[in-house]
């Protein structure tokens, strides 16, 4: 009898690690769990629909939600939750994972310095200017 117990309190263990898990993927919105700002993940999925030609309009009705919320998802005024992001990913024909890593690139690539780009000349070329071997015109005087 106390092998059964065993077995099953470890079992309601890890049903209540699991319930707990849930619990804390609906507390905690996914970009706070992922450190991602939600404006990030919103650009993921624009950007994704984009790549597939997809409509937000069609994401709407996935989702069960009325276009104008949609639509402030997907400007980042409002966060994702977990089950969202799964139906958008299922909807695009990706993996969640897949999804977040885009967004994770997206936001790298926003927080790059521009200005780590430019090429400084060191000598501005004046389009004026002679060739160094240039000399006056010699003149029939």
């Amino acid at each position: 009898m106390g092998y059964t117990m065993n077995v099953s309190s470890s079992l309601e263990e890890a049903i209540r690690a699991i319930v707990r898990e849930e619990l804390d993927g609906r507390r905690f919105p996914m970009a706070a769990r992922y450190a991602l700002p939600p404006k990030a993940i919103a650009a993921a999925v624009r950007a994704e629909l984009a790549r597939r030609d997809l409509r937000a309009s069609g994401l709407a009705t996935v989702l069960g939600m009325s276009k104008p919320t949609v639509s402030g998802r997907l400007n980042g005024a409002y966060e994702f939750t977990h089950h969202e992001l799964e139906l958008v990913a299922e909807y695009i024909g990706i993996r969640l994972p897949d999804l977040l890593e885009s967004a994770l690139m997206g936001e790298r690539f926003s927080q790059a310095d521009p200005a780590a780009d430019v090429i400084f000349e060191e000598d501005p070329v004046d389009d004026w200017a002679q060739p160094p071997r240039a000399g006056k015109r010699k003149t029939a005087w």
